[in-house]
Parts: C-alpha cells; sequence; structure tokens
C-alpha cells in the first residue's frame, strides 16, 4: 500500500510538473507571438513614416516649383502690363499731339 501510495503521489507531482511546464510554454509562446506582432506592426509603421516623409518632400518639392512658376507668370504679367501701359500713354499723347 505505501509503494503505491508513494507511486500516486509520484504520479501526482509528475502531472504537476507537467501542467506547469505546459502552462509555461503557452505562455512563453503567447508572448513570442505578441512580440512577433509587436515588431511587425513598428516595421511597418518605420517603413510607413519613411514614406511619408519621402512624400512630405516630394510635396515641398513641387510646391516650390508651382510657387516660382506662378512667380514667373506674375513677372510676365506685370511687364505686360507695364508695356500695355506704355503704349496707351504713347497712343494719347499721339492723339494729343495729332488734335493740337
Amino acid at each position: 500500500k505505501k509503494v503505491r501510495f508513494i507511486q500516486g503521489l509520484m504520479e501526482r507531482k509528475h502531472m504537476q510538473n507537467t501542467s506547469h511546464s505546459f502552462r509555461v510554454w503557452v505562455e512563453y509562446s503567447m508572448q513570442q507571438k505578441l512580440a512577433e506582432q509587436f515588431e511587425e506592426k513598428r516595421s511597418k509603421l518605420e517603413k510607413d513614416s519613411k514614406e511619408l516623409l519621402s512624400n512630405k518632400d516630394k510635396v515641398l518639392v513641387n510646391a516650390g516649383n508651382k510657387a516660382k512658376e506662378s512667380q514667373k507668370e506674375y513677372e510676365t504679367l506685370k511687364e505686360r502690363q507695364t508695356k500695355l501701359k506704355q503704349k496707351l500713354l504713347e497712343r494719347d499723347n499721339k492723339e494729343k499731339s495729332l488734335l493740337e
């Protein structure tokens, strides 16, 4: 009877150790999975942020180019306006001189 009792205790202890080991393994596996998911998300965010930064640079460059183009157009229009004013003044002066 003592032998059976001791064997029973040993089996119970073995089962406890096994179930504890299993729980530890399950917890470790879950932590490992979470760590992998976290790493995937982190690398994706890092990639996305780099992409956004490069897009920002492109947008800034485009905006700068458009600003330069707009400035050139403005200057061209200003020159035209000045020439037209000059022509109008000349025409007015000619008309005045013809009237006199």
